[in-house]
């Protein structure tokens, strides 16, 4: 009778192990559950034609932008400190795949700020990564910003306004 008994808690204690093993089984996830962001990136340079210094401490910001969005949304950025160096100025600038209509145009944005924000330069890429646009290599020409009109400058008046354009000064 004990031999039986000792079977019966052996055995008992065998399922119990197998019941626990199996609740801590690893497996494998589902497609469901085995997410994957694909990303890209865009490599170039940001340049421009006058031999001028750019300023230690400058910032180039570099969006990836959709043509034709009327928001200008931004679909990815990325934003470089210089240190120094002169142009051109490599960059990358990572973007996910999900983020882009393949069948929308895109295009890459670069403005230089100095002088505590003030907007030195700014131009913009032909098309990139979709229908067959490039990747790698992208140039990015800027042309230098001319620096707003202060009322200092125009003798405390407002400065004249062109057709189309709306100033106003503050008395």
């Amino acid at each position: 009778m004990k031999t039986l008994i000792y079977i019966i808690l052996i055995v008992g204690v065998i399922l119990i192990a197998l019941q626990l093993f199996n609740k801590n089984e690893v497996t494998a996830p589902s497609d469901s559950e085995n997410v994957e962001f694909l990303s890209g990136t865009v490599t170039g340079t940001v340049n421009y034609l006058p031999r001028i210094a750019l300023p230690e401490g400058s910032i180039i910001n570099i969006a990836l932008l959709q043509e034709g969005d009327a928001n200008l949304a931004t679909v990815s950025s990325t934003e470089i400190v210089t240190k120094g160096e002169n142009v051109p100025v490599p960059f990358a600038l990572d973007y996910f795949v999900d983020d882009l209509d393949e069948n929308a145009g895109y295009y890459i944005k670069a403005s230089i700020y100095s002088d505590g924000g003030v907007l030195d330069w700014e131009g913009d890429s032909g098309n990139v990564i979709t229908k067959g646009n490039p990747v790698d290599g992208v140039e990015i020409m800027v042309s230098q910003v001319p620096a707003p009109e202060t009322a200092s400058e125009t003798n405390g008046q407002a400065p004249e306004a062109t057709e189309g354009e709306i100033t106003s000064a503050v008395e």
